[in-house]
């Protein structure tokens, strides 16, 4: 079972997008039994400057991630889950509470 916080990869189907791509899972395990999963997804293209829209991991045994990547805090995704695979790894509740920061932030919640 998937749970919020889990490191998953994602394919938009074989005729859009061969690659697989890794992302974190944000949604809560209260929707578990939903057709759908929100992601944010990573790139391992660092973006220097830019705290609120971007969240370094480094690669850990626990997250199984194969560079340092920017989980993109500005690019949230709802996917069905048919196109969405894994657990690969997971990040802990200190990251997760950072990258929650940074989605309430990013979407206003704060204001």
């Amino acid at each position: 079972m998937i749970k919020r916080g889990d490191i998953v990869t994602y394919r938009l189907g074989a005729k859009f997008d061969k690659k697989a791509h890794p992302a974190v899972v944000i949604q809560s395990d209260y929707f578990a039994d939903s057709y759908t999963l929100t992601l944010i997804p990573f790139t391992s293209t660092i973006t220097e400057n830019s705290d609120i829209l971007r969240y370094k991991v480094y690669p850990t045994p626990t997250n199984q991630l194969q560079a340092i990547s920017d989980a993109m805090i500005d690019k949230i995704t709802t996917l069905p889950r048919q196109f969405v695979q894994g657990p690969y790894g997971h990040l802990d509740k200190d990251q997760m509470l950072a990258i929650k920061y940074r989605v309430i932030t990013f979407l206003g919640l704060d204001e």
